[in-house]
């Protein structure tokens, strides 16, 4: 994670509300951030920053609350 990456900060979040065990947190922790990571790497193809790309990846994954109660 770099300084100031909301996508890590996201995560973090994520993980600080999650009522899972460790193992499957980390899990969905994983999963969630290969997808965002991905979406990332397509919003900059398609001639976004990288902050931009980063919060249009967790705008479309959804709140923190949502992927908590989905979990």
């Amino acid at each position: 994670m770099t300084p100031h990456d909301p996508i890590g900060e996201y995560l973090d979040q994520i993980r600080a509300g999650l009522r899972a065990g460790a193992r499957e947190a980390e899990l969905i922790l994983a999963e969630a951030e290969d997808h965002l990571r991905e979406t990332v790497t397509a919003g900059l193809a398609a001639g976004l920053t990288e902050r931009e790309a980063q919060e249009a990846a967790i705008s479309s994954f959804g709140s923190v609350g949502a992927v908590i109660r989905a979990h």
